[in-house]
């Protein structure tokens, strides 16, 4: 028989937010790679450094 891993409600709620912060960082850096695109395509000059923040 196979058996299921049961893990305790706090490992559950650490995953779980470990994968939010997975989802939000990688959405980020989806959003300022797509800024950085469309400021290269108009040619857009920043005076910033860093444009990420």
């Amino acid at each position: 028989m196979f058996q299921s891993l049961m893990t305790r409600a706090c490992c559950r709620e650490d995953r779980s937010l470990l994968r939010l912060r997975t989802n939000l960082v990688q959405d980020r850096t989806r959003v300022m790679n797509r800024v950085h695109s469309l400021l290269d395509k108009y040619d857009v000059k920043c005076d910033y450094d860093e444009q990420d923040g």
